[in-house]
Protein backbone atom coordinates (compact mmCIF):
# COMPACT_ATOMS: atom_id res chain seq x y z
CA UNK A 1 0.00 0.00 0.00
CA UNK A 2 1.22 3.45 -0.86
CA UNK A 3 1.29 5.80 2.16
CA UNK A 4 0.77 9.54 1.60
CA UNK A 5 1.88 12.05 4.20
CA UNK A 6 0.71 15.61 4.77
CA UNK A 7 3.15 17.84 6.63
CA UNK A 8 2.10 21.06 8.39
CA UNK A 9 4.17 23.60 10.35
CA UNK A 10 2.38 25.39 13.18
CA UNK A 11 3.26 28.68 14.87
CA UNK A 12 1.38 31.07 17.11
CA UNK A 13 -1.18 32.76 14.89
CA UNK A 14 0.03 36.22 14.01
CA UNK A 15 -2.01 39.22 13.11
CA UNK A 16 -0.49 41.82 10.88
CA UNK A 17 -2.13 45.20 11.24
CA UNK A 18 -3.71 47.57 8.84
CA UNK A 19 -5.04 50.95 9.91
CA UNK A 20 -7.52 53.36 8.48
CA UNK A 21 -6.58 56.92 9.32
CA UNK A 22 -8.25 58.93 12.05
CA UNK A 23 -8.77 62.66 12.36
CA UNK A 24 -6.56 64.78 10.14
CA UNK A 25 -3.10 65.52 11.42
CA UNK A 26 -2.47 68.93 9.95
CA UNK A 27 0.91 70.32 10.95
CA UNK A 28 1.87 68.93 14.37
CA UNK A 29 4.23 71.80 15.18
CA UNK A 30 1.87 74.72 14.58
CA UNK A 31 -1.71 75.85 14.97
CA UNK A 32 -4.05 76.55 17.87
CA UNK A 33 -4.35 74.24 20.86
CA UNK A 34 -7.36 76.03 22.30
CA UNK A 35 -9.17 79.34 22.60
CA UNK A 36 -10.01 82.11 25.05
CA UNK A 37 -13.51 83.31 25.87
CA UNK A 38 -15.03 85.90 28.18
CA UNK A 39 -17.32 85.33 31.15
CA UNK A 40 -20.09 87.74 30.30
CA UNK A 41 -18.47 91.17 30.22
CA UNK A 42 -16.07 90.15 32.98
CA UNK A 43 -15.18 92.11 36.10
CA UNK A 44 -14.59 95.84 36.47
CA UNK A 45 -11.12 95.51 37.99
CA UNK A 46 -8.42 93.04 38.98
CA UNK A 47 -9.30 89.46 39.94
CA UNK A 48 -7.12 88.29 42.84
CA UNK A 49 -8.41 84.79 43.55
CA UNK A 50 -10.54 82.08 41.92
CA UNK A 51 -12.12 78.91 43.31
CA UNK A 52 -14.12 76.24 41.49
CA UNK A 53 -16.72 74.21 43.38
CA UNK A 54 -19.24 71.94 41.66
CA UNK A 55 -20.73 74.00 38.83
CA UNK A 56 -19.86 77.43 40.24
CA UNK A 57 -16.75 79.57 39.81
CA UNK A 58 -16.16 82.06 42.64
CA UNK A 59 -14.10 85.16 41.89
CA UNK A 60 -12.72 87.64 44.41
CA UNK A 61 -10.73 90.77 43.81
CA UNK A 62 -10.65 94.55 43.60
CA UNK A 63 -13.71 94.81 41.33
CA UNK A 64 -17.07 96.33 42.27
CA UNK A 65 -19.04 94.75 39.43
CA UNK A 66 -19.19 91.51 37.46
CA UNK A 67 -21.02 92.04 34.16
CA UNK A 68 -22.96 94.87 35.84
CA UNK A 69 -24.81 92.50 38.20
CA UNK A 70 -25.97 94.35 41.33
CA UNK A 71 -24.26 93.29 44.55
CA UNK A 72 -21.12 91.83 42.97
CA UNK A 73 -18.84 93.95 45.14
CA UNK A 74 -15.39 92.32 45.43
CA UNK A 75 -16.95 88.82 45.18
CA UNK A 76 -19.13 87.16 42.53
CA UNK A 77 -20.23 83.71 41.38
CA UNK A 78 -20.32 82.44 37.80
CA UNK A 79 -22.66 79.53 36.98
CA UNK A 80 -21.22 77.13 34.41
CA UNK A 81 -24.75 75.77 33.85
CA UNK A 82 -26.35 79.08 32.88
CA UNK A 83 -23.22 81.06 31.93
CA UNK A 84 -24.33 83.97 34.08
CA UNK A 85 -23.00 85.94 37.04
CA UNK A 86 -24.86 86.26 40.32
CA UNK A 87 -24.24 88.08 43.60
CA UNK A 88 -23.62 86.66 47.06
CA UNK A 89 -25.91 88.93 49.05
CA UNK A 90 -24.59 92.42 48.45
CA UNK A 91 -21.00 91.32 48.36
CA UNK A 92 -18.29 92.74 50.59
CA UNK A 93 -18.08 96.20 52.10
CA UNK A 94 -15.06 98.47 51.98
CA UNK A 95 -12.26 96.62 50.22
CA UNK A 96 -10.89 93.66 48.35
CA UNK A 97 -11.13 89.87 48.57
CA UNK A 98 -7.78 88.04 48.52
CA UNK A 99 -8.46 84.46 49.60
CA UNK A 100 -11.10 81.73 49.15
CA UNK A 101 -11.66 78.22 50.56
CA UNK A 102 -14.69 75.93 50.58
CA UNK A 103 -16.32 72.78 51.82
CA UNK A 104 -19.51 71.06 50.65
CA UNK A 105 -21.94 73.87 51.46
CA UNK A 106 -19.88 76.82 52.68
CA UNK A 107 -17.59 79.34 50.99
CA UNK A 108 -14.96 81.00 53.19
CA UNK A 109 -13.76 84.45 52.10
CA UNK A 110 -10.76 86.41 53.35
CA UNK A 111 -9.50 89.87 52.53
CA UNK A 112 -9.37 93.51 53.62
CA UNK A 113 -13.15 94.14 53.70
CA UNK A 114 -14.88 95.60 56.75
CA UNK A 115 -17.90 93.32 56.56
CA UNK A 116 -19.79 90.89 54.36
CA UNK A 117 -22.99 92.68 53.30
CA UNK A 118 -23.09 94.44 56.69
CA UNK A 119 -23.29 91.25 58.79
CA UNK A 120 -21.60 91.75 62.21
CA UNK A 121 -18.21 90.14 62.95
CA UNK A 122 -17.45 89.46 59.30
CA UNK A 123 -14.52 91.84 58.86
CA UNK A 124 -11.57 90.26 56.99
CA UNK A 125 -13.09 86.75 57.21
CA UNK A 126 -16.64 85.61 56.46
CA UNK A 127 -18.62 82.56 55.37
CA UNK A 128 -21.33 82.27 52.71
CA UNK A 129 -23.76 79.42 53.34
CA UNK A 130 -25.39 77.66 50.40
CA UNK A 131 -28.00 76.30 52.80
CA UNK A 132 -29.63 79.66 53.53
CA UNK A 133 -27.88 81.89 50.95
CA UNK A 134 -26.67 84.19 53.69
CA UNK A 135 -23.39 85.58 55.05
CA UNK A 136 -22.28 84.44 58.50
CA UNK A 137 -19.43 85.12 60.89
CA UNK A 138 -17.10 82.17 61.36
CA UNK A 139 -15.89 82.91 64.88
CA UNK A 140 -16.63 85.10 67.91
CA UNK A 141 -14.03 87.61 66.73
CA UNK A 142 -12.55 88.71 63.44
CA UNK A 143 -8.87 88.38 62.54
CA UNK A 144 -6.66 91.28 63.61
CA UNK A 145 -5.05 91.71 60.21
CA UNK A 146 -6.12 91.33 56.59
CA UNK A 147 -6.48 87.71 55.50
CA UNK A 148 -4.41 86.87 52.42
CA UNK A 149 -4.52 83.05 52.35
CA UNK A 150 -6.96 80.30 53.34
CA UNK A 151 -7.20 76.51 53.15
CA UNK A 152 -9.44 73.82 54.61
CA UNK A 153 -7.70 71.11 56.62
CA UNK A 154 -9.63 67.93 57.38
CA UNK A 155 -13.28 68.36 58.27
CA UNK A 156 -13.26 71.01 60.99
CA UNK A 157 -10.25 73.29 60.57
CA UNK A 158 -9.68 76.43 58.53
CA UNK A 159 -6.06 77.55 58.14
CA UNK A 160 -5.83 81.35 58.00
CA UNK A 161 -2.81 83.38 56.88
CA UNK A 162 -2.70 87.08 57.74
CA UNK A 163 -0.97 89.97 56.04
CA UNK A 164 0.86 91.01 59.19
CA UNK A 165 0.70 89.59 62.69
CA UNK A 166 4.37 88.86 63.31
CA UNK A 167 5.26 86.72 65.15
CA UNK A 168 2.13 84.64 64.51
CA UNK A 169 0.87 85.36 60.94
CA UNK A 170 -0.87 81.98 60.93
CA UNK A 171 -3.89 80.77 62.89
CA UNK A 172 -6.17 77.75 62.86
CA UNK A 173 -9.92 78.16 63.25
CA UNK A 174 -11.93 75.31 64.74
CA UNK A 175 -15.10 75.58 62.66
CA UNK A 176 -17.17 73.42 65.00
CA UNK A 177 -16.27 75.32 68.17
CA UNK A 178 -15.84 78.66 66.34
CA UNK A 179 -12.63 79.30 68.27
CA UNK A 180 -9.12 80.40 67.24
CA UNK A 181 -6.00 78.38 67.91
CA UNK A 182 -2.44 79.58 67.46
CA UNK A 183 -0.22 77.20 65.56
CA UNK A 184 2.43 75.38 67.62
CA UNK A 185 6.18 75.55 67.51
CA UNK A 186 8.46 78.20 66.08
CA UNK A 187 6.84 81.55 65.26
CA UNK A 188 6.88 82.95 61.73
CA UNK A 189 8.84 86.11 61.10
CA UNK A 190 6.77 87.27 58.11
CA UNK A 191 3.43 86.80 56.38
CA UNK A 192 1.86 83.64 54.91
CA UNK A 193 1.17 84.17 51.21
CA UNK A 194 -0.03 80.67 50.32
CA UNK A 195 -1.48 77.62 52.08
CA UNK A 196 -2.14 74.10 50.79
CA UNK A 197 -3.76 71.31 52.80
CA UNK A 198 -5.89 68.21 52.39
CA UNK A 199 -9.49 69.42 52.21
CA UNK A 200 -12.65 68.12 53.81
CA UNK A 201 -13.54 65.98 50.76
CA UNK A 202 -10.64 63.65 51.55
CA UNK A 203 -12.07 60.51 53.22
CA UNK A 204 -8.84 59.69 55.06
CA UNK A 205 -7.00 61.94 57.50
CA UNK A 206 -3.77 59.99 57.15
CA UNK A 207 -2.08 63.10 55.81
CA UNK A 208 -3.45 66.30 57.30
CA UNK A 209 -0.22 68.20 56.79
CA UNK A 210 -0.58 71.95 56.23
CA UNK A 211 1.95 73.51 53.85
CA UNK A 212 2.61 77.25 53.90
CA UNK A 213 4.70 79.61 51.81
CA UNK A 214 5.73 83.25 51.96
CA UNK A 215 8.71 85.57 52.48
CA UNK A 216 9.59 84.16 55.93
CA UNK A 217 12.88 82.59 57.01
CA UNK A 218 11.58 80.82 60.10
CA UNK A 219 10.50 78.07 60.76
CA UNK A 220 11.63 77.20 57.23
CA UNK A 221 13.17 79.02 54.31
CA UNK A 222 10.10 80.51 52.58
CA UNK A 223 8.18 77.23 52.90
CA UNK A 224 7.24 75.02 55.87
CA UNK A 225 4.89 72.22 56.92
CA UNK A 226 2.78 71.64 60.02
CA UNK A 227 2.62 67.91 60.66
CA UNK A 228 -0.72 66.42 61.79
CA UNK A 229 -1.82 65.12 65.17
CA UNK A 230 -0.39 67.88 67.32
CA UNK A 231 2.93 68.08 65.51
CA UNK A 232 5.20 71.05 65.02
CA UNK A 233 6.35 73.19 62.12
CA UNK A 234 9.16 71.72 60.05
CA UNK A 235 11.30 72.86 57.16
CA UNK A 236 11.04 71.11 53.78
CA UNK A 237 14.66 70.23 53.18
CA UNK A 238 16.78 73.30 52.60
CA UNK A 239 13.68 75.16 51.44
CA UNK A 240 13.66 77.87 48.77
CA UNK A 241 15.91 80.89 48.45
CA UNK A 242 13.22 83.53 47.92
CA UNK A 243 9.56 84.27 48.49
CA UNK A 244 6.83 81.71 47.72
CA UNK A 245 3.62 83.13 46.28
CA UNK A 246 1.66 80.00 45.36
CA UNK A 247 1.28 76.41 46.55
CA UNK A 248 -0.75 73.56 45.05
CA UNK A 249 -1.00 69.99 46.26
CA UNK A 250 -1.49 67.08 43.88
CA UNK A 251 -4.08 64.84 45.47
CA UNK A 252 -5.73 67.70 47.40
CA UNK A 253 -9.27 66.51 48.00
CA UNK A 254 -8.88 63.67 45.49
CA UNK A 255 -9.34 60.22 47.07
CA UNK A 256 -7.92 58.34 44.08
CA UNK A 257 -4.56 60.15 44.19
CA UNK A 258 -2.20 58.76 46.81
CA UNK A 259 1.17 60.04 45.64
CA UNK A 260 0.84 63.61 46.90
CA UNK A 261 3.26 66.14 45.41
CA UNK A 262 3.55 69.75 46.52
CA UNK A 263 4.17 72.40 43.88
CA UNK A 264 5.53 75.85 44.76
CA UNK A 265 5.72 79.02 42.67
CA UNK A 266 7.29 82.37 43.46
CA UNK A 267 10.40 84.49 43.15
CA UNK A 268 12.97 81.81 44.10
CA UNK A 269 15.83 80.60 41.90
CA UNK A 270 16.96 77.66 44.03
CA UNK A 271 14.93 74.83 45.55
CA UNK A 272 16.76 72.65 48.04
CA UNK A 273 20.05 73.26 46.25
CA UNK A 274 18.64 72.70 42.75
CA UNK A 275 19.67 75.89 40.98
CA UNK A 276 17.60 74.96 37.94
CA UNK A 277 14.37 75.32 39.90
CA UNK A 278 13.64 78.88 38.80
CA UNK A 279 10.29 80.26 40.00
CA UNK A 280 8.62 76.83 40.20
CA UNK A 281 9.51 73.50 41.85
CA UNK A 282 8.02 70.31 43.27
CA UNK A 283 8.45 68.56 46.64
CA UNK A 284 7.89 64.79 46.79
CA UNK A 285 8.15 64.47 50.57
CA UNK A 286 11.91 63.99 50.47
CA UNK A 287 13.50 66.38 48.00
CA UNK A 288 12.88 69.34 45.71
CA UNK A 289 12.95 69.06 41.91
CA UNK A 290 12.88 71.52 39.05
CA UNK A 291 10.13 71.53 36.43
CA UNK A 292 12.25 71.48 33.32
CA UNK A 293 14.52 74.50 33.25
CA UNK A 294 12.09 76.62 35.25
CA UNK A 295 10.54 79.95 34.24
CA UNK A 296 12.11 83.30 33.44
CA UNK A 297 9.96 85.31 35.88
CA UNK A 298 7.72 84.92 38.91
CA UNK A 299 4.85 82.41 39.16
CA UNK A 300 1.93 83.87 41.15
CA UNK A 301 -0.65 81.10 40.76
CA UNK A 302 -0.78 77.31 40.37
CA UNK A 303 -3.49 74.75 39.63
CA UNK A 304 -3.14 70.97 39.37
CA UNK A 305 -5.11 68.58 37.15
CA UNK A 306 -4.50 65.44 39.22
CA UNK A 307 -5.99 62.91 36.84
CA UNK A 308 -3.91 64.08 33.87
CA UNK A 309 -0.77 64.96 35.84
CA UNK A 310 -0.79 68.54 34.54
CA UNK A 311 0.38 71.60 36.47
CA UNK A 312 -0.83 75.02 35.32
CA UNK A 313 1.23 78.07 36.23
CA UNK A 314 0.35 81.74 35.92
CA UNK A 315 2.44 84.81 36.60
CA UNK A 316 4.71 87.32 34.91
CA UNK A 317 6.94 84.90 32.97
CA UNK A 318 7.23 84.89 29.17
CA UNK A 319 9.16 81.69 28.54
CA UNK A 320 10.87 78.69 30.08
CA UNK A 321 14.52 79.33 30.80
CA UNK A 322 16.47 78.77 27.62
CA UNK A 323 13.30 78.73 25.52
CA UNK A 324 12.30 81.03 22.66
CA UNK A 325 11.12 84.57 23.49
CA UNK A 326 7.39 84.81 24.28
CA UNK A 327 6.93 81.04 24.00
CA UNK A 328 5.12 80.74 27.39
CA UNK A 329 3.42 84.05 28.01
CA UNK A 330 2.18 84.43 31.61
CA UNK A 331 0.23 81.18 31.70
CA UNK A 332 1.31 77.69 30.63
CA UNK A 333 0.99 74.02 31.59
CA UNK A 334 3.62 71.52 32.69
CA UNK A 335 2.85 68.05 31.31
CA UNK A 336 4.57 65.73 33.80
CA UNK A 337 3.94 62.73 31.53
CA UNK A 338 6.48 64.05 29.04
CA UNK A 339 8.35 66.47 31.36
CA UNK A 340 7.67 69.43 29.10
CA UNK A 341 6.11 72.90 29.20
CA UNK A 342 3.19 73.37 26.81
CA UNK A 343 2.00 76.82 25.69
CA UNK A 344 -1.66 77.78 25.71
CA UNK A 345 -1.51 78.52 22.00
CA UNK A 346 -4.53 80.28 20.55
CA UNK A 347 -3.20 81.24 17.10
CA UNK A 348 -1.37 79.84 14.12
CA UNK A 349 2.12 80.97 15.12
CA UNK A 350 4.02 79.94 18.27
CA UNK A 351 3.98 83.42 19.85
CA UNK A 352 0.17 83.44 19.78
CA UNK A 353 -0.03 81.96 23.25
CA UNK A 354 -1.03 82.74 26.82
CA UNK A 355 -1.66 86.31 27.96
CA UNK A 356 0.09 88.99 25.93
CA UNK A 357 0.45 91.64 28.67
CA UNK A 358 -0.16 92.08 32.39
CA UNK A 359 0.04 89.47 35.14
CA UNK A 360 -1.84 86.27 35.90
CA UNK A 361 -2.59 86.08 39.62
CA UNK A 362 -5.34 83.46 39.92
CA UNK A 363 -6.16 80.09 38.36
CA UNK A 364 -9.00 77.60 38.79
CA UNK A 365 -9.81 74.34 36.99
CA UNK A 366 -13.16 72.84 36.04
CA UNK A 367 -12.15 69.45 34.67
CA UNK A 368 -10.10 70.57 31.65
CA UNK A 369 -11.42 74.15 31.45
CA UNK A 370 -9.01 76.69 32.94
CA UNK A 371 -10.14 80.01 34.41
CA UNK A 372 -7.51 82.75 34.52
CA UNK A 373 -7.66 85.97 36.54
CA UNK A 374 -5.43 88.92 37.25
CA UNK A 375 -4.56 92.16 35.50
CA UNK A 376 -4.74 90.86 31.94
CA UNK A 377 -4.83 92.22 28.41
CA UNK A 378 -8.21 92.78 26.78
CA UNK A 379 -8.22 89.65 24.61
CA UNK A 380 -11.61 87.93 24.30
CA UNK A 381 -13.23 91.13 25.57
CA UNK A 382 -12.14 90.57 29.16
CA UNK A 383 -9.29 92.42 30.86
CA UNK A 384 -9.34 90.74 34.27
CA UNK A 385 -10.85 87.29 33.87
CA UNK A 386 -11.22 84.79 31.06
CA UNK A 387 -11.65 81.10 30.27
CA UNK A 388 -9.34 78.74 28.35
CA UNK A 389 -10.91 75.80 26.52
CA UNK A 390 -8.73 73.16 24.88
CA UNK A 391 -9.41 72.29 21.26
CA UNK A 392 -10.28 68.59 20.79
CA UNK A 393 -7.14 66.64 19.87
CA UNK A 394 -6.47 65.17 16.45
CA UNK A 395 -4.74 61.84 15.92
CA UNK A 396 -3.86 59.28 13.26
CA UNK A 397 -2.28 55.84 13.69
CA UNK A 398 0.24 53.93 11.61
CA UNK A 399 1.66 50.46 12.14
CA UNK A 400 5.18 49.89 13.39
CA UNK A 401 6.18 46.23 13.48
CA UNK A 402 3.16 44.75 11.64
CA UNK A 403 3.06 41.70 13.90
CA UNK A 404 0.88 40.75 16.83
CA UNK A 405 1.24 41.74 19.57
CA UNK A 406 2.39 44.86 17.77
CA UNK A 407 3.11 48.49 18.39
CA UNK A 408 1.55 51.34 16.53
CA UNK A 409 2.53 54.99 16.33
CA UNK A 410 -0.14 57.62 16.97
CA UNK A 411 0.66 61.14 15.85
CA UNK A 412 -1.47 64.21 16.18
CA UNK A 413 -1.98 67.56 17.78
CA UNK A 414 -3.07 68.32 21.32
CA UNK A 415 -1.96 64.95 22.71
CA UNK A 416 -1.50 66.61 26.11
CA UNK A 417 -2.28 64.99 29.45
CA UNK A 418 -3.07 61.67 27.76
CA UNK A 419 -4.64 59.25 30.24
CA UNK A 420 -5.62 56.28 28.07
CA UNK A 421 -5.57 54.66 24.64
CA UNK A 422 -8.43 52.28 23.98
CA UNK A 423 -9.19 49.80 21.19
CA UNK A 424 -12.91 49.29 20.76
CA UNK A 425 -15.20 49.46 23.78
CA UNK A 426 -12.95 48.26 26.59
CA UNK A 427 -9.53 47.06 25.42
CA UNK A 428 -7.06 49.37 27.20
CA UNK A 429 -3.56 49.64 25.77
CA UNK A 430 -0.26 50.47 27.43
CA UNK A 431 1.67 53.30 25.81
CA UNK A 432 4.62 55.61 26.08
CA UNK A 433 4.57 59.30 25.23
CA UNK A 434 7.37 60.75 23.16
CA UNK A 435 6.08 64.34 23.24
CA UNK A 436 2.81 66.24 22.86
CA UNK A 437 2.38 64.96 19.29
CA UNK A 438 3.46 61.29 19.38
CA UNK A 439 2.53 58.09 21.26
CA UNK A 440 3.92 54.59 20.91
CA UNK A 441 1.13 52.14 21.70
CA UNK A 442 1.23 48.41 22.41
CA UNK A 443 -1.75 46.71 20.80
CA UNK A 444 -3.48 44.78 23.60
CA UNK A 445 -4.35 41.10 23.42
CA UNK A 446 -7.96 40.56 22.46
CA UNK A 447 -8.05 43.41 19.97
CA UNK A 448 -10.54 42.71 17.19
CA UNK A 449 -10.68 43.56 13.53
CA UNK A 450 -12.27 46.97 12.90
CA UNK A 451 -11.83 48.16 16.50
CA UNK A 452 -11.74 51.95 16.62
CA UNK A 453 -8.70 53.43 18.37
CA UNK A 454 -9.50 56.18 20.92
CA UNK A 455 -7.02 58.55 22.59
CA UNK A 456 -8.13 60.39 25.75
CA UNK A 457 -6.30 63.75 26.03
CA UNK A 458 -6.97 67.01 27.83
CA UNK A 459 -9.13 68.47 25.04
CA UNK A 460 -11.30 65.37 24.69
CA UNK A 461 -11.22 61.99 22.96
CA UNK A 462 -9.71 61.63 19.50
CA UNK A 463 -10.40 58.75 17.09
CA UNK A 464 -7.01 57.73 15.73
CA UNK A 465 -8.30 55.26 13.13
CA UNK A 466 -9.57 51.70 12.85
CA UNK A 467 -7.49 48.61 13.61
CA UNK A 468 -7.73 45.83 11.01
CA UNK A 469 -6.07 42.39 11.10
CA UNK A 470 -5.45 39.31 8.97
CA UNK A 471 -3.89 35.90 9.65
CA UNK A 472 -0.25 35.22 8.82
CA UNK A 473 0.82 31.56 8.59
CA UNK A 474 4.30 29.99 8.33
CA UNK A 475 5.40 28.55 4.97
CA UNK A 476 5.46 24.79 4.37
CA UNK A 477 8.40 22.81 5.83
CA UNK A 478 11.33 22.66 3.44
CA UNK A 479 12.43 19.55 1.42
CA UNK A 480 10.54 16.79 3.24
CA UNK A 481 11.90 13.26 2.77
CA UNK A 482 9.95 10.09 3.66
CA UNK A 483 11.36 6.55 4.15
CA UNK A 484 8.64 3.89 3.87
CA UNK A 485 8.41 0.88 6.12
CA UNK A 486 5.99 -2.10 6.18
CA UNK A 487 3.39 -0.47 8.38
CA UNK A 488 5.02 2.92 9.07
CA UNK A 489 7.14 5.66 7.59
CA UNK A 490 9.92 7.96 8.81
CA UNK A 491 9.77 11.59 7.71
CA UNK A 492 12.39 14.35 7.87
CA UNK A 493 12.12 18.00 6.79
CA UNK A 494 13.84 21.36 6.91
CA UNK A 495 12.85 24.61 8.57
CA UNK A 496 10.21 26.66 6.66
CA UNK A 497 11.54 29.59 4.63
CA UNK A 498 9.21 31.89 6.64
CA UNK A 499 7.83 31.35 10.12
CA UNK A 500 5.16 34.03 9.62
CA UNK A 501 6.75 36.34 12.14
CA UNK A 502 6.83 34.02 15.15
CA UNK A 503 8.78 30.91 16.17
CA UNK A 504 7.42 27.61 14.83
CA UNK A 505 6.19 25.62 17.85
CA UNK A 506 5.18 22.25 16.30
CA UNK A 507 5.00 20.13 13.15
CA UNK A 508 2.19 17.69 12.35
CA UNK A 509 2.60 14.73 9.91
CA UNK A 510 -0.66 13.04 8.83
CA UNK A 511 -0.87 9.65 7.01
CA UNK A 512 -3.39 8.99 4.28
CA UNK A 513 -5.26 6.75 4.29
CA UNK A 514 -5.86 6.05 7.96
CA UNK A 515 -5.28 9.54 9.36
CA UNK A 516 -2.53 8.57 11.79
CA UNK A 517 -0.65 11.66 13.02
CA UNK A 518 2.64 12.55 14.56
CA UNK A 519 3.15 15.91 16.32
CA UNK A 520 6.66 17.02 17.20
CA UNK A 521 8.67 20.14 17.84
CA UNK A 522 11.66 18.65 16.03
CA UNK A 523 12.42 18.08 12.34
CA UNK A 524 11.64 14.38 12.05
CA UNK A 525 8.84 12.02 12.86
Amino acid sequence: MRLALTLLATSTLLLGIGLTSGSALGAPASGALGSWSALGSGTSSRTNVLLMRDDTLYAGGDFTSASGVTGTNYIAAWSTRTNTWHALGNGMVGSSVWALAADDDTLYVGGAFTSASGVPTTAKLAAWSDIDDTWHSVAGSSPTYNVISLARQGDDTLAVGEEFGVPSAMSLLDLSARTWTSTPGTAFNNRIEAIAAQGSTTPSTSDDTIYVGGPFTSPGSNVAALTPNGGAWAALGAGLNNEVRALALRGQGTPTITDDTLYAGGFFTDAGGDTGADKIASWDGTSWSALGSGLDDVAFALAVDESRNLVYAGGRFTKANGGPTNSLRRVAVWDAGISAWIPLQFGAVPTDNGVTTGEVEALALDDSVLYVGGNLDSMAGASYLRRWTWTPPTASASDDTAVYPSTIIIEGRGLIGVTSVRFGDDSQATFTRDDSTTLTVNVPAGTFRDDTIYVNAVGGIAQAGTYTSWPTWPNAPAAPVAEAGVTSANVQWGTPSSDGGSTVTAYTATASPGGATCVTSGNSC
